[in-house]
């Protein structure tokens, strides 16, 4: 059963009154939803409008779990950790559920954390309570939580996932380093978000703003949030935002009869080339590479293996077919291609269309000639550029005075 009240994420205001706190625990006693559940709450001192939350039990370094405010429901019905108000103006307050952890460390007389980070109007500050946990205590008001320092939270950038992993990537705050934690436990509402239960991950340094999750492949839910800690691994400021699920994009490539260039901005979640090609197989005839590789169902021959997003391929199709590329988007800040002196053939990794001399800034004045499947050409010395702009799903020949990498812009028109 679904708890009644409005839950907004992160939300703290005022100190509990005393006729609050006697409606929070008549609501709370009420709720079916709090059967059987361990709560810890009580408010943070300054008066807050939002903050979100941290929480642990024990002291390994860094934690092996931990709860978050992330305010969403379970299968069961009790929610796993998320700063609450009630419907009731001036009832505001923290809960956590901390009967949620699933973790040997969560027994009585245990050692429990949290840390708190402001958010929106009250970012930069940061309150910290380390009190005792009490696994057999249905409640326990920890009164107001006065200990505060200044700090950020680290910033949760947009994560891609393909048939290799989930990319995630962030702004830190700097820390020493951070710690990875994944969640693969959906909240049981078909909502996109976890149940707000973290296991830990891995730790990067702090310089280091990006981790591959080689786990957490296409078609798989989980999530991740990012916390600071300091050299010697304890935790030391407020989590990041929950990831969101990355969701497969799908790319329709439309092929003609006949000789196509083709490539795409999506890594395939399967790209075995049986696989991907499966849909349109007995229309097409062979796939050929820039090394000279070929795809050739019909007689059983596969030299190229698999799809490489960052590379152009030449197709032959018996007729007009639509192919359908599901998987995970291209991380445009971290794709790049090398290029050898003389032909390549590229692919085209934006969504949008972009023109030629700003998609190709990066190979500056090594680029020599380049042509489409059409056989229209970009030949920059003497000022001839027939193709305009670069298109999705569309591949490219390029010859290069020298070597040199290629990569495209993040963003542009």
């Amino acid at each position: 059963m679904k708890q009644a009240e409005n839950k907004h994420k992160g939300f703290t205001r005022s100190f509990l009154p005393a006729m609050g706190l006697l409606l929070l625990l008549i609501m709370v006693t009420m709720a079916t939803v709090y059967a059987g559940a361990v709560l810890d709450y009580g408010q943070l001192s300054g008066n807050p409008q939002q903050a979100n939350f941290l929480a642990w039990v024990g002291n390994d370094v860094p934690p092996l779990q931990v709860l978050t405010e992330d305010n969403h429901n379970t299968q069961d019905g009790t929610d796993q950790g998320y700063v609450e108000s009630s419907t009731q103006a001036g009832q505001n307050f923290f809960l956590l559920n901390s009967g949620n952890f699933d973790n040997p460390a969560a027994v009585d007389g245990a050692p429990l954390h949290m840390r708190f980070g402001g958010e929106g109007a009250d970012s930069g500050t940061i309150w910290q309570l380390d009190a005792t946990y009490g696994g057999s205590s249905a409640f326990t008001n920890h009164g107001t939580v006065s200990n505060t320092a200044v700090g950020s939270c680290p910033t949760m950038l947009p994560s891609s996932q393909s048939a290799g992993g989930t990319q995630l990537s962030w702004t830190g705050n700097g820390a020493n380093q951070y710690h990875i934690y994944r969640s693969m436990n959906g909240s049981g509402a078909d909502n996109g978000v976890s149940n707000g239960r973290y296991d830990y991950l891995a730790t990067v340094a702090g310089a280091t703003e990006s981790y591959l999750d080689t786990e957490c492949v296409v078609d798989t839910a989980c999530w991740h949030i990012i916390v600071p800690a300091d050299a010697g691994g304890n935790i030391d400021g407020c989590h990041s935002a929950e990831s969101p699920l990355a969701e497969a994009t799908v790319q329709e490539m439309l092929l003609g009869a006949g000789w196509n260039m083709i490539s795409s901005y999506v890594h395939p979640a399967n790209a075995d080339l049986w696989v991907m090609f499966a849909p349109i197989q007995d229309q097409m005839v062979l796939l050929k590479n820039g090394n000279g590789e070929v795809f050739w169902p019909a007689l059983g021959i596969n030299q190229i293996g698999s799809w490489d997003i960052v590379e152009g391929y030449q197709l032959y199709m018996l007729s007009e077919q639509t192919l359908a590329v599901g998987g995970g988007r291209a991380d445009l800040a971290v794709l790049s291609a090398d290029l050898v002196s003389g032909w390549n053939m590229v692919g085209y990794w934006r969504e949008t269309p972009l023109a030629t001399s700003t998609a190709w800034a990066s190979l500056g004045g090594d680029l020599f000639l380049a042509k489409d499947g059409a056989g229209l050409v970009y030949w920059p010395s003497l000022g001839i550029d027939q193709i305009g702009s670069l298109q999705p799903g569309q591949g490219y020949q390029i010859y290069m005075d020298a070597a040199g990498t290629l990569s495209y812009p993040v963003s542009g028109p």
